[in-house]
């Protein structure tokens, strides 16, 4: 009996731990490459990035993309840029 539950208790540790490794793996390997440390410089390499011959189109990949790398930007300065007791609400 005593080991069964430590069997189950060690089970879950080890799933808590690679859904952890998980997460991390998918919210780092998908950086996008255009962004940089200056926002402003961000800004001009999506804009050579993406182009469509529509202007509506174009104008919503431009918005989609802006919103993304925004938050990727945020996400990558967000050491720098704020103090440690504000991290936790920004994540």
């Amino acid at each position: 009996m005593k080991y069964s539950v430590i069997k189950e208790w060690i089970v879950s540790i080890n799933s808590l731990f690679l859904l952890f490794v998980l997460i991390f793996i998918q919210l780092n390997s998908s950086i996008p490459t255009y962004i940089d440390s200056s926002l402003t410089v961000t800004v001009a390499n999506t804009s050579k990035i993406i182009y469509s011959d529509c202007e509506i189109v174009n104008y919503l990949l431009k918005l989609n993309i802006e919103k993304e790398f925004i938050i990727w930007w945020l996400m990558l300065n967000i050491d720098t840029n704020f103090d440690n007791n504000y991290k936790p609400l920004i994540w």
